[in-house]
């Protein structure tokens, strides 16, 4: 009984086995029919910057191949995520090697022939192609290549492409993938589709963008289209939208209003109506809170609110109309830094193309910081802008003070105030208060002289006089001389009567003198010539001085003649006295350049000349040389500023200097004539110019920061060229010298040859 229940049970456990194992076996056939339509891949990609990484299961593949015919095919396709988004390749001839990628017959970027009709058959292969398929959009890659390593039946494939979206932006995806066993899911090539075949009728691949606010321009890519606006009908789920512009393969449509989220349609002449993806019509944004309420520049502040883009990049922040930098962004905050050169008032937020919606005011703390002045000088009623930061956004919450008196402010922003210097304005120093914190500028506000009443007096009138002359006054006196060749030197002490004092320089009588230019140093006058310097602290009577005791008539041109020196060049060596002529030093600089005319700032720190040599007969374009070693070194200016200079024809008041500016009268080479002679003005130590203005430029001449030049009229400045003033001349003449000294001197001529030397009043 016992060994009866034992044969039992043994043939009952055995039988038990032999079931589990049947139904074992019958459960496994499944996994290898899947493995038919789906072999092992290991799939690693960047698609338009994002990251893929996954195994076989969301692979497929199918290998095409026919009796008798060597070439093969294969197609691939990889799910890239839930939503459906898709990758797919096809390789016509599938080996070894590498298959470049064309635009895909059949698309918006190639459509191809309408009569070629492709026949998946034997001799007849579809073109290699990649398709990728995301948010309801197709796009086939423009360009790139697939490289194709087999051993046995494993595959390896890597791709770098690049796909165009319909707005015309690019993007790429790059990777690879490997397949085990890719003959498994076999297919005959007859059963090739073409999922681009060239048609007649319209298509709709991709639009861009998939989602936006009403009016916002969509583009839409297909083929087929009309390029009559009128024939080409687009909806956005059911609402027609305006065609902006088409092409046979391109539609640009401004998103309607009253749209709603949906298909878009598109109809084009008679043919039936097509579907794309659908559009997204984005809700506008809403700031609910920012907190907090007040801060500095630089501080974080939170954004509260609705609708807002997760991207960075997708919301614009402004506090008071200045841009703030986004620190992070979620749909419903964003963290920015309080705009540096932002104001008080509200915090405004754009996402994406939409208007901007306004939130709570925000209130700076910061102290205002006045940084420069434009300008520093003016009169009553001028504009000056004031350049800083934390400035209140409103005029009226900025209190501007001229020197202790209340400025008009006209419009305010964080970095800028515009400003009307205020009437009984003295000089002194400007100063802006915020929400009761002031801040100085550092240099002073400079009131100008008023501009004086010209009236022109006649005090000297000669038929001998030249049409442009030299002159220089100092204390009552004025000196007068012609500019080229001059055998006059007039000297006046009381603007009455005038003595020709040319005998009385003290050079070489049995040479020709040529007097070449005229200076004053607050105590004494310069005369510099071809046979050397004299000095006069009168006028009438001259003592030459001696800069090179071994050449005693050695001529110069350039002078610089200051109350704390008197510098000579001459040719590449600097004659330097700090006496006012009675001992000198020589230095040579380092340029072997013919320098001569020559003018320095005061203090002597920057010194600017001209390289003579090169102004020849042929009008070669002369460089600008500047010092900023008293003379020692010179090096080329690194400007464009260059051109003829009309010194050989007597125009020789051309170079002169300001407290802060150097002015330069010339023609540009191009046009050589002194009719096209026109000043420039340089505020940077002469790298930079800008053009004073278009009129005809004979003569310049400087005092302070008092600016005169002119042709037809005499043109002044009383704040270093920042405004000029036109004046009439006497009626019939033309402008040929100035002097800017206790009075207003011009020397002019007329058509009819007469010469005269005028004053006005300050």
């Amino acid at each position: 009984m016992n060994i009866s229940l034992q044969n039992y049970f043994k043939a009952s456990c055995l039988l038990l086995l032999l079931v589990v194992l049947g139904v074992s076996c019958s459960k496994y056939k499944k996994p290898e029919d899947d493995i038919t339509t789906k072999p092992t891949a290991d799939f690693t990609a960047k698609i338009d910057n994002t990251d893929y990484a996954f195994d076989a299961t969301n692979f497929s593949s199918i290998y095409y191949t026919t009796s008798g015919d060597d070439i093969k095919a294969l197609l691939t396709t990889a799910t890239l995520n839930t939503n459906g988004s898709k990758i797919i390749f096809f390789v016509n001839d599938f080996k070894s090697g590498t298959a470049v990628i064309n635009k895909k017959t059949g698309t918006s970027s190639n459509p191809g022939n309408p009569r070629l009709k492709v026949n998946a058959v034997t001799n007849s292969v579809v073109q290699s192609y990649v398709q990728y398929i995301t948010g309801g959009n197709t796009y086939y890659a423009v360009s790139g290549s697939i490289t194709v390593s087999l051993s046995g039946n494993t595959a390896t494939i890597k791709f770098n492409v690049t796909f165009m979206d319909a707005a015309g932006k690019s993007f790429t995806a790059t990777g690879s993938y490997t397949i085990n066993d890719f003959t498994t899911n076999t297919k005959p090539k007859s059963q090739i589709t073409d999922p681009t075949p060239v048609v007649s009728k319209p298509t709709i691949e991709n639009i861009t963008p998939l989602s936006g606010y009403v009016a916002d321009t969509v583009s839409i890519t297909g083929t087929n289209y009309s390029t009559a606006l009128t024939d080409n009908v687009v909806k956005f789920n059911g609402t027609d939208a305006k065609v902006a512009s088409a092409t046979a393969t391109i539609i640009k449509v401004i998103v309607p209003a009253g749209a709603t989220t949906g298909v878009v349609t598109l109809k084009v002449k008679d043919n039936e109506v097509i579907t794309g993806p659908v559009f997204t019509i984005s809700s506008p944004a809403t700031i609910t809170s920012i907190s907090p309420t007040s801060g500095r520049a630089g501080d974080t502040v939170t954004i509260n609110g609705t609708n807002f883009n997760s991207s960075i990049d997708g919301n614009r922040v402004r506090f008071n109309n200045a841009g703030a930098v986004v620190i992070s962004a979620t749909p419903t905050k964003i963290k920015v830094k309080a705009a540096l050169d932002g104001s008080t008032g509200n915090v405004t937020v754009a996402v994406g193309s939409s208007a901007p919606v306004t939130g709570p005011v925000f209130t700076y703390l910061n102290t205002p910081q006045v940084q420069f002045l434009l300008p520093y000088q003016g009169r009553t009623g001028d504009t000056i802008i004031i350049q800083g930061y934390y400035f209140a956004g409103t005029p009226a919450a900025n209190i501007v003070r001229f020197n202790g008196i209340q400025a008009n402010v006209l419009t305010a922003a964080g970095t800028a105030l515009k400003v009307i210097v205020p009437q009984g304005v003295t000089s002194g120093r400007v100063t802006v208060t915020v929400s009761g914190k002031t801040s100085t500028d550092n240099a002073p506000f400079t009131v100008n002289e008023p501009y004086p009443n010209i009236q022109w007096q006649e005090i000297y009138s000669s038929s001998s006089l030249q049409n442009i002359n030299q002159m220089a006054s100092l204390r009552t006196g004025l000196l007068f001389t012609g500019s080229l060749n001059s055998a006059y030197l007039y000297y006046s002490s009381d603007n009455q009567t005038f003595t020709n004092v040319y005998n009385n320089l003290p050079f070489n009588k049995s040479k020709k003198l040529v007097i070449n230019l005229l200076s004053q140093d607050g105590t004494a006058f310069y005369v510099t010539s071809n046979l050397g310097v004299a000095k006069s602290t009168d006028g009438i009577n001259w003592i030459k001085l001696n800069p090179d005791k071994s050449n005693p008539d050695k001529g110069f041109t350039g002078i610089v003649s200051t109350s704390e020196r008197l510098m000579l060049v001459s040719g590449s060596t600097t004659y330097t006295s700090l006496d006012a002529g009675g001992v000198w030093t020589a230095t040579t600089n380092s340029q072997s350049t013919q320098l001569d005319y020559f003018i320095s700032f005061p203090g002597s720190k920057y010194m600017f000349a001209i390289d003579t040599a090169k102004n020849t007969a042929s009008h070669n374009a002369t460089k600008f040389y500047t010092s900023i070693d008293k003379g020692t070194s010179w090096y080329p200016s690194n400007s464009s500023f260059t051109g003829i200079y009309h010194f050989d024809e007597g125009y020789k008041d051309f170079f002169k200097i300001t407290d802060y500016s150097v002015y330069c009268a010339f023609s540009p080479v191009s046009t050589p004539d002194i009719a096209n002679q026109r000043l420039y003005r340089s505020m940077y130590q002469g790298e930079f110019w800008t053009l004073v203005s278009n009129e005809a430029c004979n003569v310049v001449k400087t005092a302070g920061l008092r600016v005169a030049y002119g042709s037809r009229t005499f043109n002044l400045s009383t704040n270093d060229g920042t405004t000029f003033k036109s004046f009439a001349l006497p009626a019939g003449y033309t402008l040929g010298g100035i002097e800017l000294g206790p009075w207003i001197y011009i020397s002019a001529y007329n058509a009819s040859g007469a010469h005269k030397i005028f004053r006005s009043s300050w």
